[in-house]
């Protein structure tokens, strides 16, 4: 009888430690994803096994680092961008504003509408760009 009793202890005991660190592992992995989802995604998750949890960990992980690399490929695109459209504009309202029409050659003026539909045809082309990329 008090062997059983050894035995039923050992096994509880035993169950009970399988259970909580079962769910200690899948607690992380869960707070993992909370947080992936909320955008946070430099948070590594912390499971080292090699089970199905372990391996969950690392795909979730690797997931996160993916999602981030992406979202900084699309900021600096769309900083990229967002030059392009700015440096015709820019250039544009420069030569608005030096009053490119009070010039009395006739030369003068012909250059600063030419450069002025330059950078037109230039912030066109690039607003065609980004068009095609949506």
């Amino acid at each position: 009888m008090k062997s059983l009793r050894s035995l039923l202890s050992y096994l509880f005991f035993r169950f009970r430690r399988i259970l909580f660190l079962s769910t200690d592992r899948f607690g992380k992995i869960t707070a993992g994803a909370v947080r992936y989802a909320a955008g946070e995604y430099l948070y590594h998750i912390q499971v080292s096994s090699e089970d199905e949890m372990g391996y969950l960990a690392d795909t979730l992980n690797y997931m996160a680092e993916e999602i981030q690399k992406s979202d900084d490929y699309q900021r600096q695109f769309i900083a990229n961008v967002s030059h392009d459209f700015r440096s015709p504009l820019t250039s544009i309202k420069g030569y608005l504003e030096s009053d490119a029409g009070r010039y009395n050659s006739r030369d003068k003026e012909e250059k600063y509408l030419e450069r002025l539909i330059m950078e037109t045809d230039r912030l066109s082309k690039a607003y065609a760009v980004d068009a095609e990329l949506e």
